[in-house]
């Protein structure tokens, strides 16, 4: 009888959890269609024959003589963007952790706030100061030399412009490693005679380049992905990359999206990015090698005083400059004339805000299509996130390894390819589920791309929390439902929260999903910028963009203040 009863409480025990597991395979199920949608598509046949599968697209892709310039091209736009972004985030990181720098919550103010500015807005700044036809600084300086100085739409100028997007995030993964690191080792190079430099070169450079090296690999990832730089420079100056030529092959001048082309530019695309992942992995192992971090850290911190603290003042006002003053600026300036042209006394006579009341009224269903996006990307990434966290992290299930190591696949789609991918599995369900060209497939595809970042923020936190608060729950009548709910998420809120909000951040100033998903009618913010300055309204888009960044702004601002953290 006693095991009779005991038998009903297991039974019960596991069948109340059956709404976990139905979230986690939907988890598992996200991820699994940005994979194999996508080589579904590359393999699928031509419309006018019968055939189950076709390699008639890789036929068609491989065969074009410039495909290897192309992939070579999107080679160096992913080293020149690393080699960019480490100029600026090294010294940057290096300033916060290794020296007595006196404006350190200044910078790391400044480096959450530029998060605020969204890449193509950035990269949209840059292209109405230097595009070579009607660019402020050509015109400026074209009287005087005879011909533009500058061209924006040029490949050096797409590295420059993400390298520079992608510093503050790699400030904050490289600043840990320079920050823990023990300051004893220095002082033991000090006594021996060692320079501060032949230090450097020999003991921390060492130690750190493991967390360099994860991190570079890591952002070369995103920046073979990222289509918003691409797509306001690159399509405009014909600088053609795999991201570009899916672009292409999915949103055809004439005709229908050829999604066969745009999958296998994808499998290449993802074969790429793979690579990169797992070279990432094997470093993030190596790297437990290097750990010199003990119960007793020894922290040194350079004092920098006469040339030292100028030339830091010198590159952070550098910094400065080129990541705020310039976009800020070129928008605010440009919002107030209705065409590009220099700051001039003729120019004042045209100043007027009135394409901040015009952006208004365009905004107001982008701004309802971008807050429902931001509020269901979270609800749904949140919540397969921390279904997936609490099987991996409280259940001995052989399942657990299996399913973490899908959802870390998650980051080694790119975005446009995740999107080729579902747009391409929605169009052949239309019938069925009609999701092809809604604004739903957008919020799919973002919490899909965020499973990754949310699922090991929350793992983080559930692996801190001893296993003997189930066991206690359990042998108190809980069932394991129940714990999930009153024991496992009030614990792991914190992360819950930071993940939430930083989901929202990145969902609204996102542009490569929603270019890449045609959602019709469905416009939102991001979009809207891109397409009013595409059709030349430049005063009217950098006001929308100027409303964008003030909004994500007071996110980001909030975000820090409830989740208690310096980095965002």
């Amino acid at each position: 009888m006693t095991r009779q009863a005991g038998g009903s409480a297991m039974n019960r025990q596991r069948s109340d959890v059956w709404i976990i597991y139905s979230i986690v395979v939907l988890a598992v199920s996200l991820v699994m269609i940005s994979i194999a949608g996508i080589l579904i598509a590359s393999v699928s046949p031509p419309e006018e024959t019968e055939q189950l599968f076709s390699l008639a697209h890789y036929g068609e892709v491989f065969g074009n003589p410039d495909l290897y310039k192309v992939i070579g091209r999107t080679l160096l736009l992913g080293l020149g963007s690393i080699a960019f972004m480490l100029a600026f985030s090294l010294p940057i990181s290096w300033i916060l952790a290794r020296t007595d720098y006196k404006r350190k919550n200044l910078l790391f103010s400044l480096l959450i706030a530029n998060i605020a500015i969204p890449g193509f807005i950035k990269a949209m700044s840059y292209v109405f100061l230097f595009n070579p036809t009607a660019g402020i600084v050509n015109k400026l300086v074209t009287p005087l030399v005879g011909e533009a100085l500058f061209n924006v739409y040029s490949l050096p100028w797409i590295c420059y412009l993400q390298g520079l997007l992608m510093t503050p995030i790699a400030v904050f993964m490289i600043y840990p490693a320079l920050r823990n690191m023990d300051g004893s080792l220095e002082e033991a190079c000090w006594t021996s005679g060692l320079s501060r430099w032949q230090a450097v070169r020999y003991v921390v450079f060492p130690l750190v380049a493991p967390a360099i090296a994860a991190a570079s690999l890591f952002f070369f990832i995103l920046a073979i992905e990222i289509f918003d730089v691409v797509a306001l420079v690159g399509l405009p100056g014909k600088i053609v990359v795999l991201s570009g030529m899916i672009y292409d092959a999915t949103h055809p001048t004439y005709g229908l999206p050829n999604y066969g082309k745009a999958g296998v530019l994808g499998v290449i695309l993802f074969l790429i990015a793979g690579v990169a992942i797992a070279f990432y992995l094997k470093l993030l192992v190596q790297a437990q090698r290097y750990q010199v971090v003990g119960a007793k850290i020894r922290h040194v911190q350079q004092e920098l005083s006469g040339k030292g603290k100028l030339l830091a003042d010198c590159f952070i006002g550098v910094w400065i400059f080129l990541s705020f003053v310039i976009p800020l600026f070129t928008l605010f300036w440009t919002s107030l004339v209705p065409y590009l042209q220099p700051p001039s006394l003729k120019a004042l006579d045209t100043l007027s805000f009135k394409s901040y009341s015009v952006a208004l009224a365009y905004m107001i269903e982008p701004m309802k299509n971008t807050l429902f996006v931001m509020v269901t990307s979270v609800i749904l990434a949140v919540v397969l996130s921390v279904c997936v966290s609490w099987l991996v992290t409280r259940t001995k299930s052989r399942l657990a390894p299996v399913v973490e190591f899908i959802v870390f696949l998650s980051i080694a789609v790119p975005s446009m390819v995740s999107a080729v991918a579902f747009q391409f599995i929605a169009l052949k369900l239309y019938s069925i589920i009609p999701l092809y060209g809604s604004i739903v497939l957008v919020v799919l595809v973002l919490a899909s791309r965020m499973l990754t970042f949310t699922t090991r923020t929350i793992n983080g936190t559930a692996l801190q929390l001893n296993q003997e608060l189930d066991e206690a729950a359990y042998t108190s009548g809980l069932s394991r439902f129940t714990a999930f709910r009153k024991v496992f998420l009030p614990l792991v809120t914190p992360a819950v929260v930071y993940s939430a909000f930083v989901v929202a951040v990145l969902a609204a100033r996102d542009l490569t999903v929603p270019l890449m998903v045609n959602t019709g009618n469905k416009e939102l913010v991001s979009t809207l910028i891109y397409h009013l300055q595409a059709n030349g309204s430049y005063d009217v888009a950098s006001a929308v963009g100027f409303y964008l960044m003030v909004f994500l702004l007071v996110l980001v601002l909030l975000a820090r203040r409830l989740t208690g953290l310096k980095q965002l």
